[in-house]
């Protein structure tokens, strides 16, 4: 990313730890009990996108770590991988939150 923190990795560093486990337990840790449900809003969002893609994105999400992902990624990838996070961190910034 070229030395600059994205605003989603900003604002993470700026929330408390119960903060982010709040959001990996509601967001994250149950997942893959909806996964019909985030196929459906990966091609609503996505609406070009292949089967293939979609499998691809799937299995970034099952295997990897929005905490991890979000101090290298530009804000355009996190949002593609994690749009529920972004959702989350964008409704902050649109509130203006602490």
């Amino acid at each position: 990313m070229d030395g600059i923190n994205s605003f989603y990795c900003e604002k993470y560093q700026e929330f408390s730890s119960r903060q982010i486990d709040l959001i990996q337990k509601n967001l994250i840790d149950r997942i893959h009990l909806y996964q019909y449900t985030q196929k459906k809003f990966f091609f609503e969002d996505n609406p070009t996108a292949s089967e293939n893609e979609f499998y691809e994105w799937w299995y970034h999400i099952i295997c990897n770590n929005w905490q991890n992902d979000i101090w290298f990624m530009s804000e355009e990838k996190f949002q593609y991988h994690w749009p529920m996070i972004s959702a989350h961190f964008d409704q902050y910034r649109t509130e203006g939150g602490k």
